[in-house]
């Protein structure tokens, strides 16, 4: 749909924010909703992109020339060639061109986003069709900037009029071409590489439009690629978590898993979602800082889940009950306990169970948030048996067999049979 006014994208965005966090107030930024999920994201889809998306692969008819039918109909007012739209600053084209309901839209769109998906003069513009007169049933192939241009000494000139002859044969033409290839070499000269819109358009047609969108996707949300709650968790921490360690959880820490119910709470503590009573007093709601389970100042995020004495001794009971459970002994660290950033002391093999025994955890003390109690170790592993299950139903879905899970989940069954839960065994892993 061809769509002028930004008024609509922005009601169905209201409309859907509304539906998604039911009038109530946001807890993520709208911009890392529509991120993609492994930048931590959650790909949620900008309407105005999709659009913006759709219109520009439909420019693909215009850069290559190649469906004359097409363009000759569409085209059949046009005074210059195609390219000479396209390359023209916006306040310079024709307001016979832009009379067109649809060329209109599609060069809008494209005067919007070319700075980022050319920041250069690019390689498929033809100078020579921009420069002639439009004709109707065009059929001649025009030369390009790739077809024009050599590289000697690292320096990029235009060849000789001998080696382009057949395609053009009068001087005044090569005089044209020369004159346009030094004025644009001056003002926005030329990249050594494709770009990325280039190669997109030029060399793919699979998914063109899913392509087109995450490529508008990526210039968009540029300015969030180290998002706010990774800098506050950073602070937390008092030391710096690297994007490789942040992309190796959304690529790869999420994969461990099939079920949403786990995946939510991975998300939930990535972005913070939990209001504590610092944050609910900042809003203005009844009450004071204190900490709801040491009843002490300074009640804010990482207190109540890290630092609070309470809560202290809830992770400590959790890492040694693993500790035992694993066979293998390491650091309690912060990061592994509320995000889930497994190191490297931690064998491979147990990196699947380790994720669920610490989502059980982290979900069983989110039961209790604003309680002064704390989950007991039989509260924790009655949830770690439940997300047995879990780990159950994901192994039959991608191996459509059980020996993988059995493998995985043997250390939690030789611990709950050392302690004596022979029947809660049978019931939610065997079972």
């Amino acid at each position: 749909p061809v769509i002028f006014s930004t008024k609509w994208f922005k009601v169905w965005h209201k409309d859907l924010r509304t539906f998604l966090w039911q009038k109530k107030k946001p807890r993520i930024k709208f911009k890392n909703l529509c991120d993609e999920k492994q930048n931590g994201g959650l790909a949620f889809p900008n309407l105005q992109l999709y659009h913006d998306a759709a219109a520009l692969v439909w420019l693909r008819e215009w850069i290559l020339l190649k469906n004359t039918k097409i363009l000759d109909l569409e085209g059949f007012n046009n005074k210059l060639g195609w390219h000479s739209y396209l390359r023209k600053p916006k306040n310079k084209i024709d307001k016979e061109f832009k009379n067109h309901y649809v060329r209109n839209s599609l060069i809008n769109t494209w005067n919007k986003h070319r700075e980022y998906l050319e920041k250069y003069t690019p390689w498929w513009w033809s100078p020579i069709e921009a420069n002639t007169l439009k004709k109707v049933n065009m059929s001649k192939k025009y030369l390009t900037y790739r077809d024009v241009i050599q590289i000697r000494v690292g320096r990029y000139e235009l060849k000789p009029l001998e080696e382009l002859r057949g395609d053009i044969n009068c001087w005044l033409n090569y005089h044209q071409l020369s004159t346009q290839f030094n004025e644009d070499l001056k003002e926005r000269g030329f990249s050594k590489k494709k770009s990325d819109f280039e190669l997109l358009l030029c060399t793919n047609e699979d998914k063109l439009l899913s392509k087109m969108y995450k490529l508008l996707i990526k210039n968009e949300l540029a300015d969030e690629a180290v998002k706010t709650s990774m800098i506050k968790w950073a602070q937390d921490f008092k030391q710096v978590i690297t994007i490789e360690q942040w992309q190796k959880l959304w690529r790869n820490g999420l994969k461990f898993t099939c079920s949403y119910n786990v995946k939510e709470n991975i998300y939930k503590m990535f972005y913070r979602w939990h209001y504590s009573p610092e944050q609910l007093y900042t809003m203005g709601k009844k009450g004071s800082t204190k900490c709801w389970k040491c009843d002490e100042l300074g009640g804010n995020y990482y207190h109540l889940w890290w630092t609070c004495k309470k809560a202290t001794k809830f992770w400590l009971i959790i890492h040694e009950e693993i500790k035992t459970i694993l066979k293998c002994s390491f650091k309690r660290k912060p990061e592994i306990y509320l995000l889930g950033i497994i190191d490297k002391e931690i064998p491979k093999e147990h990196h699947g169970l380790l994720q669920y025994m610490l989502v059980a955890a982290r979900n069983s003390y989110a039961q209790m948030w604003k309680s002064d109690k704390i989950p007991t170790k039989e509260n924790w592993l009655m949830k770690v048996l439940r997300y047995a299950q879990d780990a159950k139903l994901t192994a039959l879905i991608r191996d459509n067999t059980l020996d993988k899970y059995m493998e995985d989940w043997s250390a939690l069954v030789k611990y709950m049979e050392k302690i004596k839960k022979t029947t809660e065994i049978k019931k939610c892993i065997f079972i």
